[in-house]
């Protein structure tokens, strides 16, 4: 075999290769997000391959509508999460305060390029309760200190007295410790 036809067979060989190595292509996976049959905004979304390692994100516009473009083929399993905006609600009267979070979820398998519209509902809420300790009394009141000292008293309930009484004793104790020790030396 001469050496230009060798070359262009091996040319052949690596325009082709490329084609054959990588089967999966770009789609575009658009759909809307939608809640009791509205479309919502600023919804999240995210999308993945199954058994793929790239994960897409995506916000909602003012239709509903969003779009990613991912790496698959025919056959390929999409999942699409989708989270709403949350709604944080005034306390009530025990002082608790109520967050809703839509959610919904959707599994595409892709099996016909393009891939026609996909619709997700929000139809699960996450919701949230947080309450403090004690509600707020109404109306607002402050309750009065508990936590004073009585009059003349030191900690723990002992007299002001008495504890400088035991200070001066220690002062005593340490002054007539030291006194041999001076005697000693004149």
């Amino acid at each position: 075999m001469s050496r230009p036809r060798l070359l262009a067979l091996a040319a052949a060989a690596l325009l082709a290769l490329p084609s054959a190595a990588s089967a999966a292509s770009g789609i575009d996976l658009a759909g809307t997000v939608t809640r009791d049959g509205t479309p919502v905004e600023n919804v999240a979304v995210t999308a993945w391959l199954d058994g793929g390692d790239m994960i897409l994100s995506a916000t909602t516009d003012a239709d509903g509508a969003f779009s990613v473009q991912l790496e698959g083929e025919v056959g390929g399993v999409v999942q699409i999460r989708a989270t709403g905006p949350t709604v944080t609600f005034p306390p009530d009267a025990r002082g608790c305060v109520r967050s809703e979070t839509p959610t919904g979820r959707s599994t595409v398998t892709l099996e016909v390029l393009p891939v026609p519209p996909v619709a997700v509902l929000l139809d699960s809420v996450r919701v949230s309760n947080v309450c403090g300790a004690t509600a707020t009394p109404r109306p607002a009141i402050t309750p009065p200190a508990t936590d004073a000292a009585r009059p003349g008293a030191g900690p723990r309930g002992t007299s002001t007295g008495a504890l400088v009484g035991l200070v001066g004793l220690m002062g005593l104790v340490v002054a007539l410790a030291g006194l041999p020790a001076r005697r000693r030396r004149g």
